[in-house]
């Protein structure tokens, strides 16, 4: 009895934050409103690695856009979140002026997903360090051109330079993402990045600043993801930094002080988002503490990524994964996996491992935001649409699972059964959080209508979409409420 009564003693702490915006629980470790309530997200990920680094965003089109329509469609199938590429050449295309153009459309997008209850992860996009070596991510005006002419792998040589766009010359996805991740200038580069050399990483805060400064206060912002799958630093004067945890602990976790402090100059209450190196696997991550330390534990999440390759065994990583989120005490996030691309059976396995963990998701990718898309051909574009603007069946069936977005409480047991379509959610009620809240997809999991059940003093309402379970007169705080949802069977 005594357990029963610390814990309604947790659940109805009152989440006292600004309008609309969310923070973590640090003792289940769970992202969660201004009601108290778990929130659980499932998403894609939208990120435009080339210019103008923004998606098409005045009508639909099945390999550019996220437009009104887009998020009509996300919302039909139930996904409440998007990871944007919100990307430092666009923000800031030359040193020291701020493209507000760019930034009024990052803030169409994040408005108009608002409007349809999906929220913004904000998302400083790299691949490859910069578009200088055939990837995305740091401006080129940061690249004095003298610092990069050589790249030792596979075989030693000269870097040959486009004279008009400034680019190697051999730009393509087999020399650059297997070359030019493991050369010396990109290696370099993160070094002088995280090391501040002549000022870049105060650069680099400066561009979160302005971030901050344009989103604080914006209810659909989730958060900040401070620098997407950052690589260790230069592994060819180091090759200890390969290890999983050293350059955490060595560079990044400087780096996420430096442009934390800068973030919070301007905004105190949105979530920090931060990644260690990506080849973590089922090795603990070199963090000793969260962006800005302890003070911001509530307002920091540890995000991942989980493909197959380069990670390995699905069940001991996220377990890892929950022991680094508890040992830092913050909340945890998969902001990327497998949705579209790699194997497709590990796609339902990884939803269902977060499921299990509790852990939200954004799956890479919605698109492919590739502007020679051929739309005259009916083939897959490698995203949720084929290239004539109808969907991809398998694409959406796998993301419009079954799931509680709003848990009222704090969740036992999350689980969905992707052949049957039969949901089962346990939680322990918080009176005083309101709500409940389930998303579910008639068309691809519930043809023939569905039957719901619901043990504990707990009543329901259903409606097209969406299950909102509700305390009733006798409902006490800490009791288990179970949500059973089944489909009904063919006649």
């Amino acid at each position: 009895m005594r357990k029963l009564t610390l814990l309604s003693a947790l659940l109805v702490v009152s989440f006292v934050s600004a309008a609309g915006a969310f923070k973590v629980n640090t003792t289940t470790h769970q992202i969660v409103d201004e009601q108290g309530r778990e929130r659980i997200f499932h998403g894609v990920n939208t990120v435009v690695k080339v210019k103008p680094y923004i998606p098409y965003i005045d009508a639909f089109e099945p390999c550019m856009s996220v437009s009104e329509q887009d998020f009509k469609n996300m919302k039909e199938w139930g996904l409440n979140a998007i990871r944007l590429g919100t990307m430092w050449p666009g923000v800031e295309p030359t040193r020291g002026y701020y493209n507000e153009t760019y930034l009024t459309q990052l803030k169409w997008i994040v408005d108009t997903a608002g409007k349809y209850g999906i929220y913004t992860l904000l998302d400083m996009h790299q691949d490859l360090f910069s578009q200088k070596f055939c990837g995305d991510g740091i401006p080129m005006w940061l690249i004095p051109e003298e610092e990069y002419k050589y790249f030792p792998l596979p075989i030693p040589k000269k870097i040959e330079f486009d004279n008009e766009t400034g680019l190697p010359v051999d730009c393509n996805f087999i020399t650059g993402w297997g070359t030019y991740y493991f050369s010396w200038d990109v290696a370099e580069g993160f070094e002088k990045l995280y090391t501040n050399y002549e000022g870049r990483l105060d650069l680099m805060a400066q561009f979160w600043g302005k971030i901050a400064q344009t989103f604080k206060g914006n209810p659909y912002v989730l958060g900040y993801e401070l620098i997407n799958e950052p690589f260790a630093g230069n592994i060819f004067k180091n090759p200890l930094l390969l290890v999983p945890g050293v350059a955490d602990k060595k560079f990044l976790q400087d780096v996420y002080e430096r442009v934390a402090l800068e973030i919070r100059k301007y905004d105190e209450d949105h979530i920090i988002f931060f990644e260690p190196v990506p080849w973590i696997n089922p090795f603990s991550v070199g963090f000793v503490q969260p962006p800005g330390g302890e003070k911001y534990s509530d307002k920091s999440v540890l995000a991942y990524h989980y493909y197959s390759p380069p990670d390995f065994g699905m069940e001991p990583f996220f377990k890892q994964r929950v022991k680094d989120i508890q040992k830092l005490n913050v909340g945890g996030f998969l902001t990327e996996f497998y949705v579209t691309d790699g194997p497709q059976s590990d796609i339902p396995k990884t939803m269902d491992m977060c499921d299990k963990y509790h852990q939200s998701w954004l799956g890479w990718t919605y698109k492919p935001f590739w502007n020679t898309c051929d739309t005259t051909s009916p083939d897959s574009n490698g995203g949720f649409y084929y290239n004539n603007g109808t969907v991809v069946y398998q694409a959406v069936h796998n993301v419009a699972r079954t799931y509680a977005t709003a848990i009222a409480g704090q969740t036992i047991l999350s689980y969905f059964n992707t052949t049957s379509g039969d949901y089962t959610l346990q939680y322990y009620m918080c009176v005083e959080c309101g709500q409940t809240e389930i998303n579910y997809n008639s068309e691809h999991y519930y043809p023939n209508g569905l039957n719901i059940e619901i043990s504990g003093n707990a009543k329901y309402t259903s409606q097209e979409g969406k299950v909102v379970v509700s305390p009733n007169s006798n409902s006490k705080s800490s009791e288990i409420i179970t949500v059973k949802i089944t489909a009904n069977q063919q006649q």
